[in-house]
């Protein structure tokens, strides 16, 4: 099942909840998270993952693979531990969302 494109017009609370997300989640803010994640991905020519709702090494290693791409164009820095807290969150949403 796709997410509607409009879908990830929303609020980053909305699709991806208000909690930490990190290696071992799953439901459905993961699966709203790998689908940010793949529309980053694409926008890069990057290769899309899989989308099941499991935050697994795949997950968090395209999470570090945004936040060092923000930290390369942004002057607010995220840390990159693949970990989806609220700064990160509002970042990949910013990104989506102006695409």
């Amino acid at each position: 099942r796709q997410v509607d494109i409009a879908y990830c017009k929303k609020p980053a609370t909305t699709t991806m909840g208000s909690g930490t997300l990190s290696n071992g989640s799953s439901g459905r803010y993961v699966y709203h998270l790998q689908h940010y994640l793949n529309r980053y991905l694409a926008s890069r020519s990057y290769a899309k993952m899989t989308v099941d709702g499991s935050f697994g090494n795949t997950t968090k290693a395209k999470v570090e693979s945004f936040q060092q791409y923000w930290n390369s164009t942004h002057s607010t820095k995220l840390t990159v531990d693949g970990v989806v807290g609220p700064n990160t969150r509002n970042a990949l949403a910013q990104y989506v969302h102006a695409l």
